[in-house]
């Protein structure tokens, strides 16, 4: 009886010890658990990325210009509609020119009597009958004729007003019989289907552009985008901007765009398939440097990093970090260097 009720005492014993040696490691596990600091990870990767410049541009017409009347007289007939699209040539307005077609009629019939002295003066000068200073002088009258013919058809033409390229017509503040003085503004004609954005780049980023390369234009008012390729670049900078004017042209057949807005230009400078790239909130700004901390092995370690071009959620690392590190994005106010830590999560490739 004795025997058997020490048997129990000793089962009974190295259970207790066996359940208290497994609560004493459990709880050393959770107590090493809950020094480390739960933080997030962001796993870093070698990624394409195209580093961007921005401007702001102005958008103007391709061409543009006031038509004004090149003869003075009265308005006879008025071609056109107020803000329509017109082609090339075409018929805008007419100035009264019955006077000069008059005067080309009364000096064709005054040519036509000349060349026929000339003709006889010509034939009579084999004969001696006329001498060869009256031919000359015949032959300067058929010419002076002649030439005044053409001073009238100048005269007649210019009268018929026509647009000077395709585009659109702005507004007329006149009406038929009104009597326009030479130079006086009939409207306004801008191409508007074709358009060009102009924008200045300081001086240090002018090797950063050449002709026919593509530019990004994206409207202040809409989220509208389009391609331009630039076709001028000023050959001189600008003594008080310290900057150059840069001009690329493009198609506006959807009417996107209009002249006098303004604009983001977005210019390409290089492209780096080896760029690695964190978000931003990983990076901690220090005295004269920026600091990230990198998951090492169950521990933070703090490494000082160069940075890059920025995006507006990424940054670029120069130097300073490696292909396949997991840098630390959250928690960063509760670790230091070689604080103990918990990843309870990594991502990759947030959207740039």
């Amino acid at each position: 009886m004795i025997k058997h009720s020490f048997r129990y005492t000793f089962l009974y014993i190295t259970v207790l010890a066996i359940a208290l040696a497994s609560c004493n490691s459990s709880g050393k596990q959770n107590a090493s658990r809950q020094n480390k600091t739960p933080v997030s990870g962001y796993l870093a990767k070698f990624e394409n990325f195209t580093t961007e410049k921005q401007f702001t541009g102005n958008i103007l017409a391709f061409e543009e210009t006031d038509i004004r009347t090149p003869v003075a007289g009265h308005v006879v007939n008025i071609d056109f509609r107020e803000g329509e699209q017109v082609e090339k040539g075409e018929l805008l307005v007419e100035i009264d020119n019955r006077h000069w077609k008059a005067q080309k009629q009364g000096v064709e019939a005054e040519l036509a009597a000349a060349q026929n002295r000339l003709k006889r003066n010509r034939k009579l000068i084999d004969v001696e009958g006329v001498s060869q200073e009256e031919v000359e002088q015949s032959e300067s009258e058929v010419n002076r004729l002649k030439a005044r013919i053409k001073e009238l058809e100048v005269y007649i033409d210019r009268s018929r007003i026509r647009a000077p390229f395709r585009g659109q017509l702005g507004m007329r503040d006149f009406s038929p019989g009104a009597y326009l003085s030479q130079g006086d503004l009939i409207t306004r004609l801008v191409q508007n289907d074709r358009l060009k954005v102009s924008f200045d780049i300081p001086a240090k980023d002018r090797h950063l552009v050449e002709k026919d390369q593509k530019v990004t234009i994206i409207g202040s008012s809409k989220k509208d985008s389009i391609q331009a390729g630039i076709y001028s670049i000023d050959p001189e900078i600008s003594a008080s901007s310290r900057s150059a004017e840069i001009r690329a042209a493009f198609d506006n057949k959807k009417r996107l765009f209009t002249p006098g807005n303004f604009v983001n230009v977005l210019l390409d400078v290089s492209q780096n398939d080896q760029t690695l790239l964190i978000p931003a909130t990983a990076v901690t700004p220090e005295l004269n440097t920026k600091v990230i901390y990198i998951a090492d092995n169950g521990k933070a370690r703090r490494q000082e990093v160069t940075i890059g071009a920025r995006t507006p959620r990424r940054v670029e690392i120069l130097s300073g970090l490696s292909d396949g590190d997991t840098v630390i994005t959250s928690g960063l106010m509760m670790i230091n260097d070689g604080s103990p830590i918990r990843v309870n999560d990594i991502k990759a490739g947030v959207e740039q």
